[in-house]
């Protein structure tokens, strides 16, 4: 997740992102919508899946 956050950043001020997602915390200066629904969906895989699993979604998305 951590090497995530860089990415959606950039994703975010370049207006990649849908509006919901890019919104960037005014103070903090990261978009907290985005990494707060990322952070759900990796809990999810990491709770509902198998290592291999979760370590071939988290290829995939990262290539995605």
């Amino acid at each position: 997740m951590a090497g995530t956050s860089r990415t959606m950043f950039a994703m975010a001020t370049d207006r990649n992102l849908p509006t919901y997602l890019a919104r960037v915390h005014p103070r903090y200066k990261v978009p907290y919508l985005a990494e707060m629904t990322v952070g759900v969906i990796l809990v999810a895989v990491v709770l509902l899946a198998d290592v291999r699993t979760a370590i071939g979604f988290s290829a995939f998305t990262v290539l995605l």
